[in-house]
């Protein structure tokens, strides 16, 4: 698969991963769930979402491992925080943390 199909299937799994963790939220909310502990059991929802996604559609992996995956999501937030805190634009620093997160799952956490 081309890089650009790769992308377009990152861009897609990153929706699908949004979706599931609002849907998620809401659910663990409608249940009287505190926010400070639906938030993270939402987004590990659809961090489970992207790993097993981009593993087996975006990047066709057979050794992936969730560790690696993990640490390539810390680096993208750590990204996005660093630029917020420079004074990028959320635009463009959520731009460059999907670019370190594509890349690192691509050449790292899912590389055949």
């Amino acid at each position: 698969m081309t890089v650009v199909g790769q992308i377009a299937r990152f861009g897609a799994v990153g929706v699908s991963n949004t979706l599931l963790t609002a849907l998620t939220y809401a659910a663990l909310r409608s249940v009287a769930l505190q926010p400070l502990l639906a938030a993270p059991l939402a987004f590990a929802v659809g961090a489970v979402n992207g790993y097993t996604w981009n593993g087996r559609w975006t990047f066709r992996s057979r050794d992936s491992s969730f560790l690696r995956y993990a640490v390539v999501q810390v680096a993208a937030v750590v990204a996005t925080e660093l630029l917020l805190a420079l004074g990028a634009p959320y635009v463009v620093a959520l731009s460059c943390a999907t670019a370190v997160g594509f890349a690192g799952c691509r050449r790292w956490a899912f590389a055949h």
